[in-house]
């Protein structure tokens, strides 16, 4: 696979016994009338030279094909590039005739070149104009691998970027090399950006490259960026501050409902998580969300229900406030509320020095692309409200313990506003003063992002 504007290069190998005879690359050419949009002729080429070059006694000569000769760059409307195969093979002989071998004295094999199979509609943005009504907006882009003609795998997904401009086609975000597209038949694939600024518009471009070594752009797709309109907070709901969470009542007294579901957002960014589905006929409602980051405000969502009817849809706005480090997974939540030590938080380190011999200045290495954080808590996990007295918590610890060690992804929670979805290992338990009161700690590894809510259920974190 080439891009057409560029030259392409064949190399030749050969035995000694042909040097300095004349040797014509001939590429025959097809014609792509049958496909959709029309079709153009390529008639291929000839290339003659004279062959004497030699590298350890092996024949080598390479052949250059100028850019434009075997393809098109099409429109955007067009097909996106070439189609079928081409067949190369070389003459090689002593006389000429219109300047290219004409008594050949031997035939190469004849190679197939293959040529991408791709159509304008097999890469492309999709739900397109995109408008985002909140900081966070995640675009859809869909690939289509034609494998059935060309070399094997040599159409699917290899590596794929994207790149965010602003309204003067400043780069501002810039995703780096990503390899996880996945490339069956008809494979769509999610981004998501942030902090997208109110009353703005952007420009997203898509980058594919291919095993067979073609890129592919699309680009550029606008993004309008307009907030919605915050929803009026109700007196039904009150949210208020507890040990690791927001605590949720809702008043549900005058509405007919038989279940209620909790979604929340981070304010202004018009992205929902829902939390928890609950199948419910009580008057009152209460939900403690120990997701909650400290020094993040957030809206929350009360759909009530009643059978598959929607019956009413109560909201509130709350700032977590929490003095506390907390870790919670789907099934529990625990809470440090005092000789909290929380550092020291480290980046995975993907670079090292190496000296190489006879060099002056060392080559600086980066081992992949992983990209997370790790670290320590050890704490005094107690189920009281901050800055109560703890006398005794032994029970609390082992069931503590048992449960950091149930294999769940967990989202631990700073008190300063930092947050990851974290892996645990070497959790222990100390009496540092001897009186039964009970310290936890355990290492804490990054396996997904806090910010990224699809991490959220890929990790079990919720349900839905």
């Amino acid at each position: 696979m080439f891009v057409p504007e560029e030259e392409v290069r064949f190399r030749l190998q050969y035995s000694s016994d042909l040097v300095f005879l004349y040797a014509t690359l001939v590429i025959e050419g097809y014609r792509e009338a049958d496909y959709p949009d029309g079709g153009r002729d390529f008639t291929g080429t000839k290339i003659t030279k004279r062959i004497m070059y030699g590298i350890a006694g092996q024949g080598y000569d390479e052949f250059i094909v100028p850019g434009g000769t075997l393809g098109f760059t099409p429109e955007e409307e067009g097909l996106i590039t070439l189609t079928g195969k081409m067949t190369a093979k070389v003459i090689f002989g002593n006389e000429l005739e219109n300047g290219h071998v004409a008594d050949p004295v031997f035939t190469s094999n004849e190679t197939y070149v293959n040529m991408l199979v791709m159509w304008d509609f097999d890469f492309k943005f999709l739900s397109t104009p995109y408008s985002a009504s909140g900081s966070v907006f995640t675009i859809d882009t869909m690939y289509n691998a034609r494998n059935s003609i060309g070399e094997y795998s040599a159409t699917d997904a290899q590596s794929y970027r994207y790149f965010l401009y602003d309204e003067n086609y400043r780069l501002v975000h810039d995703s780096g090399e990503l390899y996880q597209w996945d490339s069956v038949i008809y494979g769509n694939n999610r981004y998501t950006f942030r902090k997208l600024r109110d009353g703005k518009t952007y420009y997203v471009r898509a980058k594919l490259t291919l095993n067979g070594g073609y890129t592919l752009y699309r680009g550029y797709e606008p993004i309008t960026v307009s907030y919605e309109d915050i929803p009026q907070p109700t007196d039904k709901v009150t949210l208020e501050n507890v040990t690791g969470g927001i605590k949720i009542t809702a008043d549900l007294s005058d509405t007919e409902h038989t279940k209620v579901t909790v979604s929340r957002s981070v304010l202004n960014t018009a992205e929902f998580l829902e939390l928890a589905s609950v199948d419910s006929t009580a008057d009152s409602f209460v939900f403690t969300d120990s997701y909650a980051v400290p020094e993040t405000s957030y809206i929350y969502k009360i759909s009530v229900y009643n059978g598959d009817t929607a019956a009413d849809e109560l909201s509130g706005i709350v700032k977590c406030d929490s003095g506390a480090v907390t870790i919670s997974d789907i099934e529990g939540s625990y809470s440090a509320v005092g000789n909290i030590t929380k550092h020291p938080i480290n980046r995975n380190d993907r670079g090292s020095v190496l000296e190489a011999m006879d060099a002056k200045f060392p080559y600086h290495i980066i081992n992949g692309s992983p990209d997370y954080d790790s670290g320590t808590v050890d704490g005094l996990f107690a189920p009281v409200e901050e800055c109560e007295i703890v006398t005794d918590n032994a029970d609390y610890a082992d069931a503590l313990r048992a449960w950091l060690n149930n294999g769940r992804a967990k989202l631990l929670t700073y008190y300063t506003g930092e947050a990851w979805i974290v892996a645990v290992s070497w959790v222990s338990t100390t009496d540092p003063d001897n009186c039964d009161v009970y310290n936890t700690s355990f290492n804490w590894t990054q396996i997904g992002d806090a910010d990224d809510l699809s991490d959220y259920s890929r990790l079990g974190l919720v349900t839905t």
